[in-house]
């Protein structure tokens, strides 16, 4: 139980970033993209893929710090 309920909160919070964080929209796009093309163009696609999705969790940790410094200096 305790695991959907993170699953849940992940997919949540994803689900708002998308929502309100074009940057972050923009990164779902090149994954969209990028995951069929590195499949097609490498040898080794899972390490394409892999970046893309470190470039994703980089760009939520990012918006985190953003969003927490919004709240901590108005």
């Amino acid at each position: 139980m305790r695991l959907w309920k993170a699953l849940v909160n992940s997919l949540s919070g994803l689900q708002r970033g998308i929502r309100t964080e074009p940057a972050l929209r923009q990164e779902m796009i090149a994954l969209g993209v990028g995951a069929p093309v590195a499949g097609m163009i490498s040898a080794e696609p899972g390490l394409l893929i892999a970046s893309l999705f470190g470039v994703l969790a980089v760009e939520s940790l990012n918006t985190a710090v953003e969003k927490l410094c919004d709240k901590v200096n108005p």
